[in-house]
């Protein structure tokens, strides 16, 4: 088992820093550069599922969903979001603009809500629980072993933060909470079998961060009669 783990976790981390690297080729404008990786990354998956159904049988979370409570599973990601960029705001930090600042608002809703949420999910949720699906049973501190690796996997893509501009601050809240986005999203999948609901708290998670943002604006603004990040 341990060695399924590792092997998915380093074919994991190679499909994504292969993404990463053809993208940067193909061009250096960083939406179309966001939306190249994405697609990429769901090519690699597909790849990576045929591969593997040829190992482990299973729907690899391309499947219908059932019993779904739609409005908790959306909610439930907004909350998530939300708090996380409260605390980043809370903590001192700046947020994602180092990222997205050049960004206009509907790449941001469809290469970042939309194209980064499916990708991802298909990537980690798909490929990598459902390549570990054997092991379902096999849990650590009550979380599945395909939970917890897609979750890791998922979350360690996100280091990446801190070589491209991101504060600390941010970087770190962000690591840590998609952890947790991660565990609720695979458990999410594990439940219900499809990637349906794991795609929808997703979203949810990165419309709840905006939310978050504004809120910390509108509250900022309020007490101090300014707004927390003028311009230079």
């Amino acid at each position: 088992m341990a060695i399924q783990v590792v092997l998915v976790f380093a074919v994991g981390w190679a499909a994504f820093w292969a993404s990463g690297r053809i993208s940067h080729l193909i061009t250096g404008d960083p939406a179309t550069r966001q939306l190249a990786l994405k697609a990429l990354m769901a090519v690699f998956s597909f790849v990576l599922i045929t591969v593997w159904r040829h190992k482990v049988a299973g729907s690899y979370g391309l499947t219908g969903s059932t019993g779904v409570r739609w409005t908790r599973v959306c909610m439930s990601g907004l909350a998530m979001g939300a708090v996380s960029s409260l605390v980043i705001l809370l903590a001192g930090g700046r947020g994602m603009q180092a990222v997205i600042q050049s960004f206009k608002f509907y790449q941001i809703v469809l290469f970042v809500w939309l194209g980064s949420s499916i990708a991802e999910e298909i990537f980690t949720r798909g490929w990598a629980q459902g390549a570990l699906e054997q092991w379902r049973d096999v849990k650590w501190g009550g979380v599945s072993v395909p939970v917890l690796t897609g979750a890791v996997l998922f979350s360690s893509m996100h280091v990446s933060l801190f070589f491209k501009g991101v504060d600390r601050i941010t970087a770190t809240v962000v690591v840590c909470s998609t952890l947790l986005l991660g565990l609720a999203a695979g458990k999410l999948r594990e439940r219900h079998k499809g990637l349906g609901p794991a795609i929808a708290i997703h979203i949810a998670f990165n419309v709840g961060g905006m939310f978050g943002g504004i809120l910390y604006t509108i509250g900022y603004r309020v007490i101090t009669g300014r707004l927390p990040f003028p311009a230079a």
